[in-house]
């Protein structure tokens, strides 16, 4: 048969030691697991920003195309019924160019400002 004996004041130590410690390990697994889950809600949110500035910029591509081409079809149907002044007929779809282009370069520049403030 075998007797196991324990000193009350070891015991007594060991667990007020095992106790102050439990405490700071709870606290530095808390601290890992908030950063991490801050890492992971950054990485999503540059991911749907990205998402979402290269459907605006897809979506104003298609628009400055279809503007281009609307523009172009309808001055060409108004030059052959009243005479355009000779700087005119490039000067709308050279606006509408000018200022989609100036959105999407917009949207770009948004895109460089998400990567750059989170870093990945």
């Amino acid at each position: 048969m075998t007797t196991t004996e324990y000193s009350i004041i070891d015991l007594v130590g060991l667990s007020l030691i095992i106790g102050s410690a439990g405490s700071f390990f709870l606290s530095s697994l808390q601290a890992r697991v908030l950063a991490r889950l801050k890492d992971q809600e950054a990485a999503m949110t540059r991911e749907v920003a990205n998402s979402q500035l290269e459907t605006i910029k897809d979506q104003l591509a298609a628009a400055a195309g279809a503007s281009k081409i609307q523009v172009e079809t309808s001055h060409g149907a108004s030059s052959a019924a009243v005479p355009a002044h000779e700087g005119d007929k490039h000067m709308e779809p050279q606006l509408a160019t000018d200022v989609f282009g100036e959105l999407v370069a917009r949207v770009q520049q948004a895109q460089a400002a998400v990567s750059a403030t989170m870093p990945g």
